[in-house]
Parts: structure tokens; C-alpha cells; sequence
């Protein structure tokens, strides 16, 4: 296929201030280990990143609140006055908190190595990234005696990587005021460059899949393994795992799936026959790796993820676990747990470890146009699409007070760049040029928006 023409990017000065800051946030707190397991006992807790945070908002004359909802469970928030108070006021969030750095590595996953031009370690991209960036740019912003284009409301996070319970869903819950006045807000995975079938686009996240966690537990006659048994906890949980396995959701399209493959056919020339969803799905799942990621954007679908039974090969348990991660569609939330149900049947007990909503803003709106007007100056002839985001973020927390969502940490990376293999994988890193060119897009984007 043809690539895409486009106008040559603007090239941001990595070397500027704003760009340098950046670069120095994302090494520093890059070494403040926030590693969240999600038991309470091994989670390393957001303080210091979020003492870090303050010092840094601080030291520009402002005067943020620390909401420290568990111990070492903190998170900050700021309001930043506007060129007009009168607009709506923008939620600009970011978390703190990191997954586990597993595996071997080829730098310390918590050095913050600055090595040919590329930072490394666990939150380079999830998403200290973006943390670094707005610090940047609120500091750049004074240095210039400028204000964005309305009031922002800062706020950084804990917990977003097990749920927000101790981060946006408890700040919601109990400090709604801190968001008072605002519709809108912008978080992470959303405004990166990607390659679909051979063509740079830069994705705009505007909805996200439902979650659902959950624990499958079957229970049985445990005893001696040489007995007879035929109420096997173990054997009851495998039947139930394997229907769940074998269960195909069917492909589904939302709004914002549809405008994203009327507009992807656009750029690649071809037609994309929406009628046919199972067909545009296996199109996608062969079209580079961005395609094969936003694939799973095009129907409910679960995971196996971990068994637990017994202990010893002689002994019966008498019961048997395992949890499953569900995606559902964001319209299909209620629709897939009771399939969940029949599939497994009566015998066997669902806890709902993590039931949260899907959600979908609009991708034909002022705020819209607004991020993709920023990247296309920044990066001229490139398309921006908007897609949904098979993950979640804690827009979802926010959403419980009417405020819209979308994914904007702008980032012009390298075509070869594995960027989705980043999130919670080995050796993750970002290049400097691309905190310069997001930092580029923010400031351009908060000034304008």
C-alpha cells in the first residue's frame, strides 16, 4: 500500500526548557518507586511522587492539596486560573502509581536512564510520561506569564492500576468539589502517532471498553485423591473455564468505531465495509500491530488469568478459583455478565472484583478538534482518527460526575517503536524527541482549547 503523504513534521527542540524539564521529571520520578500490586501489603504507595509533584507546582507559586486517601495512598490536585473563568473548566489528569517491573531488563526498570537519547524504566510511558509533560508545561507557561485558554483542574492520581479505589474513584466519592464546574477531561492513551497497514495516523482516544474483574469459585467433596470423587471442585471450575474459553462474543461497533473505520478507509484508499464487523476485525487483527490493538475495540471479549486449587497431588480440594478479566463493549456491560452467568452455570460462584462502565464522548465536538488541530500543526498532513481504547483509565471515576473523557498524551513516535509492548512490559522507555514534541502539542492544545 502507499503511505500516507504528509507535510514534514515539525521538529520540536528537545533541547529547550520545557523539553529538558520534561525529560529531568520523567528520570526523577521515574526512580520513586510507586509499584502497584494490588494488595495493600506489598503496594509501595504514591507519597513521595506525589510530595515530588508539589514541590515541583510549589516552586511556580502555586498551591496544591494533597488528599491522601489510605496511608502512602496520596493524591494532588490544583486549580491553574484561566485567560476566561467563564468557560467550563478542563480536568487534566495523569496517575502516579506504576504496575510491577517484571522480567529482565536491560536497564534498572527504576533508574530513569537517560541512554541515546531514550529514557528507561517502569512508567516511561504508563504514564509518567505525562505527569513530566504537564509539569513541564504549567512551568513553561509561568516563565512565559501566559495562562491556558480556561481554568485546568491538575490532578494526579493514585491507584489507576488497580481500579482508582484509592485514587479517582475515592476522590470522586469524596471530594467531588475538586472537579466543580468541569464537563470535560483528558488522561492517558490518546494523541500518538501509530502505523495501521502502513499509514501514520495519530489515534485520539474518545471511549473505553467496561471492565469486568472477576473470581469463578466451585465448590466439591474435597478427600484422599485415591477415592472415588465425583463432586470435584477442580473438574467443575476446568468445564466452566473451557465454555467461557470457547465462547465467541460477536463483533459490535460503537459510533466511535464506526467514525474510525470510515475515516481509516479514507486514508488507506480502500473501502471498509462496516455491515460486516467480523470482517473488518480480522482486516484490522492483520494490519501491524496498532491494527491488532484496536481490533479488540470491536466486540466483548475476556481472558483467562489465574487458577488456584489444591496443593498436594493426593489430596481433593474442596474448592477451586480462578479469575477472568472481562472487556465488554461499552453498551453491552449488562448483556455480557449475564453470559458470563449462563456459560458458567449455577454451580459456579462469581465475585465481581472490578465491574466499572464503558464509556463513550463524542468525536465531532470543539475539544476534539481542538487536540487534532494541535497535532496536525505540530505534525502537518498526518490524519487524526479517534478510536476506543480497549483498556480503561480513570475517566471511567470521572464519568460518574458527568464529565466527558478522552485520551490525549501526544506523542510523535519512531514507526519502529513497539509502543503497545511498553504498557506493563519488559524494557519500558520513550524517546526524548517525543516528550518534546507532546509537551509541544500540550501547551499548544491548553493555550488554544
Amino acid at each position: 500500500m502507499t503511505q500516507t503523504t504528509a507535510a514534514p513534521a515539525k521538529t520540536p527542540d528537545a533541547n529547550s526548557q520545557m523539553a529538558k524539564e520534561a525529560a529531568d521529571f520523567l528520570s526523577a520520578l521515574i526512580r520513586i518507586d510507586t509499584t502497584n500490586t494490588g494488595e495493600e501489603s506489598t503496594t509501595k504507595g504514591e507519597r513521595e511522587a506525589a510530595e515530588y509533584v508539589i514541590g515541583q507546582l510549589q516552586d511556580i507559586g502555586l498551591a496544591p492539596q494533597l488528599f491522601e486517601s489510605a496511608p502512602r495512598r496520596a493524591n494532588v490536585a490544583v486549580r491553574i486560573e484561566g485567560q476566561d473563568s467563564t468557560k467550563a473548566p478542563l480536568v487534566v489528569h495523569q496517575h502516579l502509581d506504576v504496575v510491577p517491573a517484571l522480567g529482565d531488563w536491560q536497564h534498572p526498570p527504576f533508574g530513569g536512564d537517560l541512554v541515546d537519547g531514550v529514557i528507561w524504566g517502569r512508567g516511561a510511558i504508563d504514564m509518567k510520561d505525562q505527569v513530566a509533560m504537564i509539569l513541564a508545561v504549567v512551568r513553561e507557561l509561568r516563565r512565559r506569564g501566559a495562562k491556558p485558554a480556561r481554568d485546568i483542574i491538575l490532578v494526579f492520581f493514585a491507584d489507576e492500576e488497580n481500579g482508582g479505589v484509592y485514587g479517582s474513584q475515592w476522590m470522586v466519592s469524596n471530594h467531588a468539589e475538586v472537579f466543580h464546574g468541569a464537563k470535560e477531561a483528558i488522561s492517558e492513551l490518546g494523541g500518538f502517532s501509530a502505523w495501521i497497514a502502513g499509514h501514520k495516523v495519530y489515534l485520539v482516544e474518545t471511549a473505553e471498553k467496561a471492565i469486568g474483574w472477576m473470581r469463578l469459585t466451585a465448590s466439591g467433596q474435597g478427600g484422599h485423591g485415591s477415592f472415588v470423587n465425583n463432586d470435584n471442585a477442580v473438574a467443575k471450575l476446568v468445564a466452566a473455564l473451557a465454555r467461557l474459553d470457547q465462547h465467541h462474543f460477536p463483533a459490535h461497533l460503537t459510533k466511535t468505531m464506526r467514525d474510525f473505520l470510515t475515516q481509516l478507509s479514507h486514508v488507506m484508499g480502500t473501502p471498509i465495509h462496516v455491515s460486516d464487523p467480523e470482517a473488518v476485525k480480522s482486516m484490522l487483527e492483520h494490519a501491524g500491530e496498532t491494527g491488532s490493538v484496536v481490533a479488540a475495540a470491536l466486540g466483548t471479549h475476556l481472558n483467562l488469568t489465574s487458577l488456584e486449587a489444591g496443593g498436594k497431588a493426593n489430596v481433593v480440594p474442596p474448592a477451586a478459583s480462578a479469575t477472568v478479566d472481562m472487556r465488554p463493549m461499552p453498551d453491552q456491560r449488562d448483556a455480557a455478565w449475564h453470559m458470563v452467568e449462563r456459560l458458567v452455570g449455577k454451580d459456579i460462584h462469581i465475585e465481581r472484583l472490578n465491574d466499572h462502565i464503558g464509556m463513550e464522548a463524542s468525536d465531532d465536538g470543539p475539544i476534539y478538534h481542538a487536540m487534532g488541530a494541535s497535532l496536525t500543526r505540530l505534525d502537518p498532513g498526518v490524519p487524526v482518527l479517534p478510536f476506543m481504547m480497549p483498556g480503561g483509565t480513570d475517566n471511567k471515576s470521572l464519568a460518574r460526575l458527568g464529565i466527558a473523557g478522552y485520551g490525549f498524551t501526544p506523542l510523535n513516535l519512531p514507526e519502529s517503536f513497539e509502543f503497545w509492548q511498553m504498557f506493563h512490559g519488559v524494557d519500558e522507555r520513550v524517546p526524548v524527541s517525543a516528550l518534546a514534541f507532546g509537551t509541544e502539542a500540550l501547551i499548544d492544545f491548553l493555550t488554544s482549547y
